[in-house]
């Protein structure tokens, strides 16, 4: 089935996309992905994602502890739980470091259950827009961990706010947003190396 779906997409796709006269393309995998399927460079526009940067900035507050932040929905796709192996393994080495969790979902209590109800790792439940801004403030590097992101508008929204961020080497984002100077990228699905990025920082 997966390859009979690939060589349909490999001869169809170049077809039907070519009927259109431009795209707008968010980044650089998005780009790649439209030529792989034939489209030429000139029918290409450059249309990155953005948030409003005048809502999230704000007054960075200092913290007794170096912490981490995680922000999305507790499902398989979100991979959460190689973001508290990696905290836990790191916690062992520095103990004042912590970990805010927020969102909701199918997973949540199986995440719960894997932080063993380590008083660093805290479960903070759904955050609206405001609420969440004081978050990203009052946190010091946002982690995505996701096996399948197109982009990642969590790190714009923690970027305006002044904090780096470590993504999988999934998120579509990684390669238009981070940097040496703003953050790390990890293997997708790799607790250590997600570690020693998160101790990197």
């Amino acid at each position: 089935q997966p390859i009979i779906k690939k060589w349909i997409k490999k001869i169809y796709y170049p077809f039907f996309l070519n009927q259109f006269d431009a795209f707008l393309s968010v980044g650089q995998r998005n780009k790649s992905y439209l030529k792989r399927f034939g489209i030429k460079e000139e029918k290409i526009i450059f249309s990155p994602h953005a948030v409003d940067k005048n809502f999230w900035k704000g007054v960075r507050k200092k913290n007794r502890h170096y912490t981490f932040l995680w922000v999305g929905k507790f499902v398989r796709l979100k991979r959460v739980q190689d973001v508290i192996s990696a905290f836990l393994k790191l916690n062992e080495k520095f103990p004042n470091i912590r970990l805010k969790l927020v969102g909701t979902g199918e997973y949540l209590l199986l995440a719960k259950d894997q932080a063993k109800n380590n008083a660093n790792v805290l479960f903070l439940g759904f955050k609206n827009q405001d609420n969440l801004k004081e978050e990203y403030l009052t946190s010091d590097c946002l982690v995505l961990s996701s096996d399948s992101e197109t982009w990642g508008m969590v790190v714009n929204e923690g970027f305006a706010t002044g904090m780096p961020a470590i993504v999988s080497s999934i998120c579509g984002c990684g390669p238009d947003l981070i940097n040496s100077q703003t953050g790390r990228v990890y293997p997708v699905g790799n607790v250590f190396k997600l570690a020693e990025m998160m101790e990197d920082v």
